[in-house]
This record gives structure tokens, C-alpha cells and sequence, in this order.
């Protein structure tokens, strides 16, 4: 029977899960991989009903996040995950705002940190046993002018998963872009 593995790939990105495919499934050669695979899911602890939520230094924006998530509608940074545990992964993008230099908001941006941007993450979740509990992350990552400094501190690993998760989500203006190509001979 035929079942399209697009049509699948809701399920997960919507309910926070995982999308296991096993192309023309061989148990004798697949078998090991599938049986480590389920034992993984079915043993690993899971936070249930979890809400994330990232914060910012004041002069940065949240532009996008990326992963298998649901984003509430009223808030761009709040984050619903039916189920979380960890082996997931989620990305967010932002930016630095450009500086205002309207009167009270000058004298509040001089006296922000600009060797820094501080970023705080809250996870309320439900533990197995019923338990709800608070996870909070604080960190002060490093800015720099020069840009080799950067390149010397990046996971190329999470750098490369990042690019791919914006890549996928945007297929329809890569298809707008190749059909205004000029066709060549």
C-alpha cells in the first residue's frame, strides 16, 4: 500500500515527534536499527505539556524559530509542545535592532551591556510522575566586530541543521525564483 510521506510528516512536526522511514523495510537488515529505535522512544523520559518561552536582550528581535513546534497565535516566543524530551531540537533567529535615539529610550540603550547579549529560556513542563516543574537557562554570549572570531567559535553541525530547517520552510519562493530564470539554450 502507498502512503505518502509528506502527508506523515504533519503528524510530527504538529504533536512535536519524530518521522522514522524505512525505505523498502528488509527486517533482516533494518531490524537491529528499528528495534534500537523503538526501545529508544518507548524508554527515554518525557515532559508533558510543556510551554517555552525565550527572552532577549533589550535592542535584540526574535525573528523566527524552527523545529517540530506550535507557536501560540497571540505571542511570536511562546512555544507549545504537546511532548518535550531530549533529543529535541529547536532554532531561533533574531537580530539586532537598530539603535533609536528618541530622548528616554537613548539614555536606557546607553546603559545596556554591548559586549553582550543575554538570553534567558523558561520551560514549564509535567513530568511522567505529575510533577510540573521550571527549567530556566541564563547566558551572556559574546559580541564581537570581527567576523573571523565568530567563525572560529561555530558548530558547524547546529549551523548546518539550521540552514536546511529555514531551506525547507520555504519552498515557495525557490519555485518563484526558478520559474523568473531566464531558460538557457
Amino acid at each position: 500500500m502507498y502512503k505518502n510521506l509528506k502527508t506523515f510528516s504533519d503528524i510530527p512536526e504538529r504533536a512535536s515527534g519524530n518521522l522514522y522511514y524505512y525505505p523498502e523495510f528488509n527486517a533482516a537488515l533494518q531490524g537491529l536499527k528499528f528495534s534500537n529505535e523503538l526501545y529508544h522512544n518507548l524508554t527515554r523520559k518525557i515532559a508533558w505539556e510543556a510551554v517555552f518561552r525565550i527572552r532577549l536582550s533589550q535592542g535584540w528581535n526574535q525573528l523566527d524559530s524552527y523545529g517540530n513546534i506550535q507557536i501560540k497565535n497571540k505571542t511570536q516566543d511562546l512555544i507549545l509542545c504537546p511532548t518535550i524530551d531530549s533529543d529535541r531540537t529547536y532554532f531561533y533567529e533574531f537580530e539586532k535592532l537598530p539603535e533609536e535615539t528618541s530622548g528616554d529610550q537613548a539614555s536606557r540603550m546607553r546603559r545596556i551591556n554591548k559586549n553582550f547579549v543575554f538570553i534567558q529560556t523558561a520551560l514549564l513542563y509535567s513530568t511522567s510522575e505529575g510533577q510540573r516543574r521550571i527549567r530556566s537557562h541564563n547566558m551572556a554570549v559574546p559580541l564581537t566586530n570581527q567576523i573571523n572570531e565568530g567563525y572560529d567559535w561555530l558548530d558547524i553541525t547546529c549551523t548546518s541543521a539550521f540552514i536546511t530547517r529555514k531551506a525547507l520552510r520555504r519552498p515557495a519562493s525557490r519555485s518563484r525564483v526558478l520559474r523568473t530564470m531566464p531558460a538557457r539554450a
